[in-house]
């Protein structure tokens, strides 16, 4: 089996405890889908930054990196 990662782009934070615990609800329903698969669940990410040839942003660029999970799939569409 391979790693692979998910790299979560936008988003926003709760509002509401209770707005968070539906999120929370969903997503733990999702990883128990995806059940031994899951390396790392992850966590959301703080700031971010690009970096590409032209240098470095500090605001996370045009769509910054909100969160990731790192699974292990046998290929990229088992993954998927």
């Amino acid at each position: 089996m391979q790693d692979f990662i998910f790299a979560y782009h936008g988003g926003k934070k709760p509002e509401t405890e209770e707005e968070g615990a539906k999120e929370m609800a969903l997503w733990q329903a999702w990883f128990e889908e995806i059940g031994p698969n899951v390396v790392d669940p992850g966590n959301p990410v703080g700031k971010s930054y690009t970096v590409s040839s032209s240098g470095v942003v500090d605001n996370g660029g045009s769509n910054p990196l909100s969160g990731y999970t790192l699974i292990k799939a046998d290929n990229v569409e088992a993954a998927c």
